[in-house]
């Protein structure tokens, strides 16, 4: 596992996640604006060397709302069952 700031573009959302609610998101974004990301993006390296999303769909979409163009996210290493 390690802490890296990843341009919030090269992050690919998969099927798996569940639908943005966008009161969630407008809620997050403001903390976001207020106090900043609390927790980390969590990711793992992806075949094509982007980054697949693990945990933090609404955070992403918050930060990308916010105007980021990057964020800190955990990269982590899993197995292919995501």
């Amino acid at each position: 596992m390690s802490f890296k700031e990843i341009q919030l573009a090269e992050i690919i959302v998969g099927k798996r996640h569940r639908k943005i609610k966008a009161s969630r998101v407008e809620s997050l974004c403001e903390s976001i604006v207020e106090i900043g990301l609390m927790f980390p993006i969590v990711v793992r390296k992806a075949d094509d060397g982007g980054y697949l999303l693990v945990d933090g769909a609404h955070r992403k979409a918050a930060c990308e709302k916010a105007g980021w163009e990057s964020a800190p996210c955990n990269v982590v290493t899993l197995g292919d069952l995501l």
